[in-house]
């Protein structure tokens, strides 16, 4: 019979049965070798895949990378150009405006740089940083260039400001003599800052004649434009000899291509002083500008005779126009106050009508004569009508046989109740007695002959008791 195969740890023991039919012989495709060497192979073409999918991630990622740092360098160089070379960037500042602009600006482009990194992916950023460093340091560069180009141009404008200042503050002193010298001074040092700067001269010790001319050239420009200032105040002030004075000390300090227009000048100015002087001691005389030309033309030199008969002329025609011009003034001032009320030259101002011209009383005069006799017409023609009434008041009163009263009567021209008086008399001798007539008679001849009623009643009582 068939024996149960034994097992040792580890490993079957294949050895044949004893006594079984045939011996069954066994190898590694008969448990699944094959299977296994499939899937090994599968493993092997899965894995080939694998690298391959896995560099071309690393290809686009690459691609990726490159273009992020192109994008950000994009637009740091954007950012500089504004900065820096567009319109109204950096490089087109000057002066002073440059320098301190400058801290501003690269406080600006760092602050950029970092925006730019926040969200770049680390593997890349020390890429990056590479790459903005020396776009930023080529920047900086241009800056710094530009920066001590600009630097160098604020302190020469200032020097020449404080030159400048200095011969300004020199003059306004020609009249103290110790502040004048203190300002020169001042000026002189900047002048020689200047040569030691821009041209690299020691002005207390020019190495040869070259240098000695520059030192005698930059100090003459100065000390130039010092005298001409203090000789055009003297002038100005009529201080003709003093400014004359200043040249003749100062000559060897003015450069010599301005002595013949200072010479020219100090001579027209001097001639204008003296005709000056005369024009004002002429007019002064008060006298009419026929007489003031006679004196004038007694003065013996021609040119000065000249200059002060047209100056008499010009000073004449000058008072003219000033006079005439207020004139206009007052003359609109006397308008404006009768266009306010003033009817009479006492309602107008004593000091505003002193100054009309006669011409302008005589119309302000005549206007108001004129006022004066409108209104005066206006008052006879209201008088007339008023008057007008009251005679065809009386006469109605008598023809209805009313009473006429005092006031009826006193309302009435001078010549209307005359001629009504006169018409009562006829009718009373016409309607009375003869005693009554004759009576009438005797009263009115004492009236004609200036008898008071009184007078009258006291001696012809006969005949007034009569009427």
């Amino acid at each position: 019979m068939a024996t149960v195969p034994q097992y040792e740890i580890g490993k079957v023991k294949d050895s044949p049965v004893s006594g079984g039919f045939q011996q069954i012989q066994t190898n590694s495709d008969a448990f699944g070798a094959g299977i296994a060497q499939a899937n090994v192979q599968r493993g092997q073409a899965l894995s080939q895949m694998g690298e391959e999918a896995w560099g071309q991630a690393f290809q686009t990622r690459d691609i990726q990378d490159q273009a992020t740092l192109r994008e950000r360098d994009n637009l740091l160089s954007a950012k500089i150009r504004e900065l820096i070379s567009d319109d109204g960037g950096y490089l087109s500042l000057t002066g002073r405006a440059a320098v301190d602009a400058k801290a501003n600006i690269e406080i600006q482009l760092a602050a950029y740089k970092k925006e730019l990194a926040k969200d770049i992916n680390p593997r890349i950023l020390p890429k990056y940083n590479q790459v903005s460093d020396q776009r930023l340091s080529s920047a900086y560069g241009n800056m710094d260039s530009h920066y001590r180009t600009q630097n160098n141009a604020w302190n020469q404008f200032e020097r020449e400001v404080r030159i400048t200042g200095q011969i300004e503050n020199t003059i306004s002193a020609y009249d103290n003599p110790g502040q004048m010298e203190l300002e020169f001074n001042l000026g002189i040092t900047e002048v020689n800052s200047k040569l030691l700067d821009v041209y690299g001269i020691d002005a207390a010790a020019p190495k040869d004649d070259t240098e000695k001319a520059i030192v005698a050239n930059e100090t003459l420009k100065y000390t130039t434009k010092v005298h001409e200032g203090v000789i055009n105040n003297l002038v100005a002030q009529e201080r003709y000899k003093p400014a004359q004075d200043h040249f003749d000390d100062n000559m060897g300090a003015i450069d010599a291509s301005q002595h013949a227009g200072l010479i020219k000048s100090l001579q027209l100015a001097t001639r204008k002083g003296e005709s000056l002087l005369k024009v004002n001691e002429i007019r002064g005389l008060g006298v009419s500008i026929e007489k003031q030309l006679v004196e004038a033309r007694k003065i013996s030199d021609p040119l000065l005779q000249e200059s002060v008969v047209s100056g008499l002329k010009a000073r004449f025609d000058e008072d003219n126009k000033i006079q005439q011009y207020d004139e206009g003034e007052a003359l609109k001032e006397v308008h404006k106050a009768i266009a306010d009320g003033a009817k009479t030259r006492e309602d107008i101002d004593a000091d505003v009508w002193a100054r009309l011209s006669d011409d302008g009383e005589l119309a302000i005069e005549d206007l108001f004569q004129r006022r004066v006799d409108a209104e005066d017409q206006r008052q006879d023609e209201i008088k007339s009508e008023r008057e007008t009434e009251a005679r065809e008041s009386v006469y109605k009163k008598l023809a209805l046989n009313q009473e006429i009263t005092t006031d009826d009567l006193m309302a009435m021209s001078g010549t209307d109740f005359y001629t009504y008086k006169k018409n009562i008399r006829s009718d009373l001798i016409e309607s009375g007695s003869d005693i009554e007539k004759a009576a009438y008679q005797v009263i009115n001849a004492k009236i004609s002959e200036g008898m008071t009623y009184k007078d009258i009643q006291k001696e012809n009582q006969k005949e007034w008791d009569a009427m």
